[in-house]
């Protein structure tokens, strides 16, 4: 926000069969607002069986005006088996808007059995607009048993359009039973075209039995496409129990196309007892592909009982290929007590491949009470790896029981190696009532290491009843070592009814540490009825620290029935602290029909602090049928704060039955505040069936 600009009180509210108080409003979410401009009333509201009050407004996120614009109202309702009051409008989210150009009313509704008033429009998401363009109306309805209205349109989000140019009706309709109406589209997402180009028709439709009708399109997501190109037809059906209509293709998303190339058909099906159809492909996500190069097929499949067909493939995601280099197929199966077919694939997700390098076999699989068959691999996904180097196997297996096979290792994410390294076997496994086989270790994510270091084992464990086993450590993501330095054992454990084993810690997620800094321990246990053991600390995430500087114990518990013992503090993420600053107690704990110990606090996720600023007790409760204690705050989220700064209380509650109490507030996420102002109370509250308290 700039000058004598202020977020104004945004609110959302799910009430069961009253109708919201006038004036209430939604949730506020990181609006830059330029001079002389202010973000309207957002409201979202779930209402059974009564119309919304006239004037109550939906989300607004992140709206970036200009000047002499306002974005308007936008409103998100749920109603059962009554159309929505004409007028009310739906979900507009980071509109950058530019002179002489206005968001026009969005709205995403639910009817059951009725068709949506003509005029009301979906939800526009981040549209950007040019001078003299406007983002069309924009709708998606969930109809019951009836065919939506012509005319009513999908979901635009964030499209980027240039000069004469204009995003096309997107629309995303939910029918039991019934074909959609012929001409209905589905859902564009943020496709920036160039001249004398247009987004062509995308749908995305769950018909119970029937298949699609041809020439119904799926889903086209961020397409950006280039001179001459055109996104073809994209979809996503959900059918029961019938094969897919040859020539339906699935959901293509984000592809940047060059000169001459073409995003291929990608399909995603669920089949019940049927093997998909031969040469049905995938779902190609964000490829971005060179000169003489194409995404092959891409398929994700969901078998009941009957292996996948040979050849099928998973999914390809945003692989970014180089010359005479072409994506593996990659499969996800899911098989009902058998083992996968051999030489089926996992998934292989935005693998950065060099020259004369190819992405291994990647595979996911979900078995029933059997052992993965022997060389079935894991899950990779972003490796950046250099000239003769190649990303090792990687499983996730979930077994019934039994302990997992010797040497199938876990899941390997994004890991830059260097030469002359390779990713250790990492593996995750679920466990039940048994103590995993030793050696086993956990999921290694992104840990950039430098030359002479490796990444250690790391490990997450399931237990049921049971200690964890000496030495076995959590999970290590994205951790930046430096010479000299290791990451520390990490773990996070389950466990029931017992207290953690003393020296067991938690996660540690991408800490950047510098010369003679070493990650602390952090943890996160679920205990069920007893407090946590004293000195027990939460997750810390991500936390750049600087020279001299330490990250504090942080902790998250899960109280059945107790208070947290004192001192116990929430999760830090990601806070980026100047010299002589110290991220604070951060605490997030569910009580089960007690009212949280005064002083905790919440949830700070990513606040950049300023000299002489400090980040406020931020906190989010679940109560079961009593109103939260005065002061307990919500949930912070990335605050950027200048000097002189602070960010307010924020506060997230979840009533059984009661009102929440006057001048609780909601949840503020990302607001970048600029001198002398100040991020306002933000709320959001889940009534079961009274009407929110006024103001």
């Amino acid at each position: 926000m700039l000058a004598n600009q202020t977020a104004r009180c945004v609110r959302q509210d799910a009430f069961a069969g009253k109708p919201a108080p006038t004036g209430q409003c939604g949730a506020l979410v990181g609006a830059s607002l330029l001079a002389n401009q202010t973000a309207r009333c957002v409201r979202q509201d779930a209402f059974a069986g009564k119309p919304a009050a006239t004037g109550q407004c939906g989300a607004l996120v992140g709206a970036s005006l200009l000047a002499n614009q306002t974005a308007r109202c936008v409103r998100q309702d749920a109603f059962a088996g009554k159309p929505a009051p004409t007028g009310q409008c739906g979900a507009l989210v980071g509109a950058s808007l530019l002179a002489n150009q206005t968001a026009r009313c969005v709205r995403q509704d639910a009817f059951a059995g009725k068709p949506a008033p003509t005029g009301q429009c979906g939800a526009l998401v981040g549209a950007s607009l040019l001078a003299n363009q406007t983002a069309r109306c924009v709708r998606q309805d969930a109809f019951a048993g009836k065919p939506a209205p012509t005319g009513q349109c999908g979901a635009l989000v964030g499209a980027s359009l240039l000069a004469n140019q204009t995003a096309r009706c997107v629309r995303q309709d939910a029918f039991a039973g019934k074909p959609a109406a012929t001409g209905q589209c589905g859902a564009l997402v943020g496709a920036s075209l160039l001249a004398n180009q247009t987004a062509r028709c995308v749908r995305q439709d769950a018909f119970a039995g029937k298949p699609a009708p041809t020439d119904q399109c799926g889903a086209l997501v961020g397409a950006s496409l280039l001179a001459n190109q055109t996104a073809r037809c994209v979809r996503q059906d959900a059918f029961a129990g019938k094969p897919a209509a040859t020539g339906q293709c699935g959901a293509l998303v984000g592809a940047s196309l060059l000169a001459n190339q073409t995003a291929r058909c990608v399909r995603q099906d669920a089949f019940a007892g049927k093997p998909a159809p031969t040469d049905q492909c995938g779902a190609l996500v964000g490829a971005s592909l060179l000169a003489n190069q194409t995404a092959r097929c891409v398929r994700q499949d969901a078998f009941a009982g009957k292996p996948a067909a040979t050849g099928q493939c998973g999914a390809l995601v945003g692989a970014s290929l180089l010359a005479n280099q072409t994506a593996r197929c990659v499969r996800q199966d899911a098989f009902a007590g058998k083992p996968a077919p051999t030489d089926q694939c996992g998934a292989l997700v935005g693998a950065s491949l060099l020259a004369n390098q190819t992405a291994r076999c990647v595979r996911q699989d979900a078995f029933a009470g059997k052992p993965a068959a022997t060389g079935q691999c894991g899950a990779l996904v972003g490796a950046s790896l250099l000239a003769n180097q190649t990303a090792r196997c990687v499983r996730q297996d979930a077994f019934a029981g039994k302990p997992a096979p010797t040497g199938q290792c876990g899941a390997l994410v994004g890991a830059s190696l260097l030469a002359n390294q390779t990713a250790r076997c990492v593996r995750q496994d679920a466990f039940a009532g048994k103590p995993a086989p030793t050696g086993q270790c956990g999921a290694l994510v992104g840990a950039s290491l430098l030359a002479n270091q490796t990444a250690r084992c790391v490990r997450q464990d399931a237990f049921a009843g049971k200690p964890a086993p000496t030495g076995q450590c959590g999970a290590l993501v994205g951790a930046s070592l430096l010479a000299n330095q290791t990451a520390r054992c990490v773990r996070q454990d389950a466990f029931a009814g017992k207290p953690a084993a003393t020296g067991q810690c938690g996660a540690l997620v991408g800490a950047s540490l510098l010369a003679n800094q070493t990650a602390r321990c952090v943890r996160q246990d679920a205990f069920a009825g007893k407090p946590a053991p004293t000195d027990q600390c939460g997750a810390l995430v991500g936390a750049s620290l600087l020279a001299n500087q330490t990250a504090r114990c942080v902790r998250q518990d899960a109280f059945a029935g107790k208070p947290a013992a004192t001192g116990q503090c929430g999760a830090l993420v990601g806070a980026s602290l100047l010299a002589n600053q110290t991220a604070r107690c951060v605490r997030q704990d569910a009580f089960a029909g007690k009212p949280a110990p005064t002083g905790q606090c919440g949830a700070l996720v990513g606040a950049s602090l300023l000299a002489n600023q400090t980040a406020r007790c931020v906190r989010q409760d679940a109560f079961a049928g009593k109103p939260a204690p005065t002061g307990q705050c919500g949930a912070l989220v990335g605050a950027s704060l200048l000097a002189n700064q602070t960010a307010r209380c924020v506060r997230q509650d979840a009533f059984a039955g009661k009102p929440a109490p006057t001048g609780q507030c909601g949840a503020l996420v990302g607001a970048s505040l600029l001198a002398n102002q100040t991020a306002r109370c933000v709320r959001q509250d889940a009534f079961a069936g009274k009407p929110a308290p006024t103001g």
